[in-house]
């Protein structure tokens, strides 16, 4: 995951976009991707905007209601927290014409917090649209 993270996803280069943007509901979600090659070892990195504006704006909403908590006299470490989330990865992937959304799992702590805040940890694996 260390690599993945400093040496792929921090990696410049030129995303090609193979769907653009949604012009129906029911299109394809909009997707660009780039090859990164480290060593021996291929990357694809995909990057799906509409998915991650969804992800910001879902993180700004787990961030105020523990900010909420907070004001209730609710304590963490709100570094470890912040740290646990930045190390989140996701990734689409395709197996036998089903796509699905994988997601790395939340630490120990970081799963507590959401859960006193009352907020529900999505899934690591999501089927997504095909």
């Amino acid at each position: 995951m260390k690599e993945i993270y400093e040496q792929v996803l921090s990696r410049g280069g030129r995303y090609r976009e193979v769907h653009g943007p949604r012009e129906k509901s029911t299109a394809p979600s909009p997707l660009k991707v780039k090859e990164v090659r480290v060593g021996e070892r291929r990357y694809v990195v995909c990057l799906n905007e509409e998915r991650a504006r969804k992800d910001r704006a879902d993180r700004q909403a787990i961030i105020e209601a523990l900010r909420e908590q907070l004001k209730h006299g609710d304590k963490f470490e709100w570094a470890e927290l912040l740290r646990d989330l930045e190390a989140l990865q996701s990734t689409q992937v395709e197996s036998q014409g089903k796509r699905f959304l994988l997601r790395s799992d939340l630490a120990t702590t970081t799963a507590a917090v959401f859960r006193a805040a009352g907020v529900a940890i999505p899934q690591s694996v999501q089927k997504t649209e095909e």
